[in-house]
């Protein structure tokens, strides 16, 4: 708090909540009415999910596919069928490996 102070940045800065507030159109649910006692749910169907790839792949990059490349079902399929056929591969490698570990003993 006494950095802001010292270099007065209440006086230097311009808060966010100045933006939000002149365009309030923009933040506001157009779905909202005031004493509504109905619960807006979520659309939880499958076809309807989008996945923000660029928050996700921050931690784990190799696991989600490119979804910006995609450009319809098609693709969408065959990233997914590459994408099982990879897993199934490294799982299919490591049950080999764990076979040839137990006739070691």
């Amino acid at each position: 708090m006494k950095e802001r102070i010292a270099v007065n940045l209440e006086n230097r800065s311009t808060s966010v909540w100045t933006y939000v507030f002149a365009h309030l159109d923009m933040y506001t649910n157009p779905y909202y009415q005031p004493g509504q006692e109905e619960t807006i749910t979520p659309c939880c169907s499958p076809r309807r999910l989008q996945i923000w790839h660029e928050l996700l792949s921050q931690w784990q990059p190799d696991y989600y596919y490119p979804v910006g490349l995609l450009l319809g079902p098609s693709d969408h399929k065959e990233a997914l069928m590459k994408s099982t056929y990879e897993g199934m591969q490294m799982y299919k490698e490591l049950i080999q490996q764990r076979d040839k570990e137990i006739q070691e003993l």
